[in-house]
């Protein structure tokens, strides 16, 4: 599969080197189709990320395809893959996001109470430190 080959390439965890041409391939697109709810948070996010560069020629074959991924990207149970998909939901055919976001139960509160705990756990910094 090509484009689990260019997740698993030696690249920058989030540079997305060829991966918006792999996700433009019809083959790739349904192969992935079955892999993607198996694939960890950061390639999901990855794959999700790489639809915006895919060619304007090239996403009219593939609309259906990307679409499909966005209904499975968007019942995700990582928030900010839900999240990330709502937002990309009118991309295939209009080459633009979401301005509103309109998710299913609270998908967002979830994915910014997880922040917000995160931030909570970490050490404060000290006025000493800080200067």
């Amino acid at each position: 599969m090509r484009v689990r080959a260019v997740l698993q390439a030696g690249e920058a965890p989030w540079t997305l080197g060829d991966l918006p041409a792999s996700l433009a391939s019809p083959a790739s697109l349904e192969q992935l189709l079955v892999q993607f709810p198996l694939l960890d948070t950061p390639a999901k996010l990855k794959i999700l990320a790489g639809m915006v560069g895919i060619r304007r020629r090239e996403l009219a074959p593939v609309a259906d395809q990307l679409e499909q991924l966005l209904r499975i990207a968007a019942e995700d149970i990582e928030p900010w893959v839900s999240v990330t998909a709502h937002l990309l939901m009118p991309f295939p055919r209009q080459q633009t996001v979401s301005e509103r976001l309109e998710l299913p139960g609270n998908a967002l509160d979830t994915a910014v109470a997880g922040v917000l705990e995160k931030r909570t756990r970490l050490p404060e910094r000290s006025n000493a430190a800080a200067q």
